[in-house]
């Protein structure tokens, strides 16, 4: 199988949202997926953090939306209308420090932060781990770790 890189985990973890959740969320989020774009996204990016260590934690100038940083390439999971991933403009973020990440802990997801008495991302990364491509994906800093 082809390892799975950080844009490849993103499209997989919009597609699992859309499977798990296409119920469970109000009428005003068009798709689940748009769940990590409103509100979500903290949720996305620690997903993304525990599968890719090097990573970093940015939020934009308006303290309203996160994503992460890798090799300089800022990701969140917003496609465009062909459903490729959106390049971000790094001049729009800043790299979030302690007192922002406490922020987003507090302000970020609110309404879905738990399923089932669960974190969002906590039940996420386990459904991920039961589809088993935890050894297919790619990523460089843990090659570093394994030394």
């Amino acid at each position: 199988m082809t390892k799975i890189d950080i844009e490849n985990l993103i499209y997989f973890i919009r597609d699992l949202v859309n499977e798990e959740f296409e119920d469970k969320m109000p009428p005003t989020i068009n798709q689940p997926a748009d769940y990590l774009l409103h509100g979500g996204c903290y949720e996305l990016a620690r997903i993304l953090q525990h599968y890719f260590k090097g990573t970093q934690l940015y939020i934009n100038n308006e303290f309203d939306h996160c994503l992460v940083e890798k090799d300089g390439i800022l990701y969140d999971a917003e496609v465009d209308e062909k459903g490729q991933l959106i390049k971000k403009n790094p001049s729009e973020y800043k790299k979030a420090n302690a007192l922002d990440i406490h922020y987003m802990e507090e302000n970020f997801g609110i309404e879905y932060k738990y399923i089932n008495g669960r974190r969002f991302s906590n039940y996420l990364i386990d459904e991920i781990e039961k589809c088993n491509i935890k050894q297919y994906i790619e990523d460089d800093s843990r090659k570093d770790e394994e030394r």
